[in-house]
């Protein structure tokens, strides 16, 4: 025998869950950066944002620096996009351990469903081996700072090219010298 009581608890309880998942996901963010090596462990990144999802504008977004691959953040964004933003870089900290973060919040409006922003920029001493690469981001509610979307940030393509392009050229040379 069912219990009714139980089973409308049940249907209710999903349909929560559902109706909130969907609030949830109205928010779809996509973040990718162009890399700049601005001379020896001293980085930047350039960061486009754009706005996946259906309903909502994005108006405060984090992306996370590894405490023990960065050091050293500064906002470097340049008008326009300084103007319309407040931004700013929290250092990270290898003793707490704590990792940094840069913020951005918009002062009107936000980026609208279906667009992009760009050139939201941070430079920073790189920490670890190689080049640094991709990051986690979350897109924040600025009133109850609940995560509305989150994810990682990936290079834009024509970052991909030059990576590409500098390992084929590590590559050549290592064959040619015979190792």
């Amino acid at each position: 025998m069912i219990n009714h009581h139980a089973f409308r608890c049940l249907i209710i309880t999903v349909s929560i869950v559902l109706v909130a998942s969907q609030c949830l996901a109205s928010v779809t963010a996509e973040i990718s950066y162009q890399l700049t090596n601005l001379g020896d462990d001293r980085w930047q990144y350039e960061y486009q944002v754009a706005n996946t999802g259906t309903t909502t504008a994005i108006e405060e977004f984090t992306i996370w620096f590894d405490e023990s691959l960065y050091e050293n953040l500064a906002v470097v964004t340049q008008p326009p996009i300084a103007d319309s933003w407040s931004e700013i870089a929290s250092q990270p900290d290898p003793w707490i351990p704590l990792d940094g973060f840069y913020d951005a919040l918009a002062s009107v409006g936000g980026i609208l469903p279906g667009s992009s922003e760009g050139s939201f920029a941070v430079s920073f001493d790189w920490l670890g081996d190689g080049i640094p690469s991709d990051q986690p981001f979350e897109v924040i509610d600025p009133v109850s700072f609940d995560t509305l979307s989150s994810g990682t940030t990936f290079p834009e393509p024509a970052t991909l090219i030059l990576l590409a392009l500098g390992s084929f050229v590590v590559l050549r040379r290592e064959g040619s010298t015979g190792k």
